[in-house]
């Protein structure tokens, strides 16, 4: 799953709108992430251009600019505006993968947006002009992150009904709860509990941790209704919930 593909989902069960994203681990070679510390420091536009293009025109007086995040070639002002409607979504994005990648994240949202927000009003063409220029890098970064970089395990919260959706081997598992499968889905919040809120591993739906307990003597993990003392099966050591 790439993370532009935020901007097109809603949770299937109550339609809320945007999801929480979270990156635990990124598909996309960490090298390629680490590449991009100097690209970054030279705003070096033609070599990110190697993976994401962006098209600029000129049509009777007015730029035009066509990207993955537009889909279609648009008026530079009505680019602008649509770059800061996706600003809810970025919001939206956690990176925990421990690469680069979330000083790209970072970048972004301080950077990117607060330039878009500043001039989000501007009607005179030619300082829409200079105002894209001056964002353009980052706007071929913000295209490379969303559209071209591609995650491996993640997970997508709804904070509206409190259902959580995880992404497994690329793949966004999207399900309605009646054909979701337990145990694979606790062992993947089992897999991530590091990474993911302690609200989300206990109280999220379909399927949550509630009944799961850590072993203070080894780290085994288990499922158990018992209250008071819980033996673990894994060394035997006896504790208290």
């Amino acid at each position: 799953m790439k993370s532009g593909l935020l901007s097109l989902l809603a949770c299937p069960i109550c339609k809320y709108y945007p999801l929480q994203l979270k990156i635990f681990k990124w598909e996309t070679d960490s090298d390629k992430f680490n590449q991009l510390e100097s690209i970054i420091a030279e705003k070096n536009t033609e070599q990110l251009n190697k993976d994401i293009q962006i098209k600029v025109s000129k049509i009777e007086n007015e730029i035009r600019v066509k990207d993955n995040i537009s889909r279609s070639e648009k008026p530079i002002s009505d680019y602008l505006k649509g770059l800061n409607n996706i600003y809810d979504d970025i919001l939206a994005i956690e990176d925990n993968s421990n690469t680069k990648s979330n000083e790209i994240l970072d970048l972004i949202k301080k950077e990117l947006f607060n330039k878009i927000i500043e001039y989000k009003n501007e009607k005179n063409i030619k300082d829409l002009t200079k105002i894209f220029e001056q964002i353009k890098f980052n706007i071929h970064l913000l295209n490379w992150y969303l559209f071209y970089a591609e995650i491996e395990e993640g997970i997508m919260i709804c904070e509206k009904c409190n259902r959580w959706f995880p992404i497994i081997e690329t793949i966004p598992q999207m399900l309605p709860d009646e054909i979701r499968k337990e145990k694979p889905e606790k062992e993947f919040l089992k897999k991530w509990k590091d990474n993911i809120k302690e609200e989300v591993l206990l109280e999220a739906i379909p399927f949550n941790l509630e009944n799961y307990v850590i072993c203070p003597q080894c780290g085994h993990s288990f499922e158990t209704v018992e209250g008071g003392e819980i033996i673990c099966p894994n060394c035997n050591y006896i504790f208290n919930r």
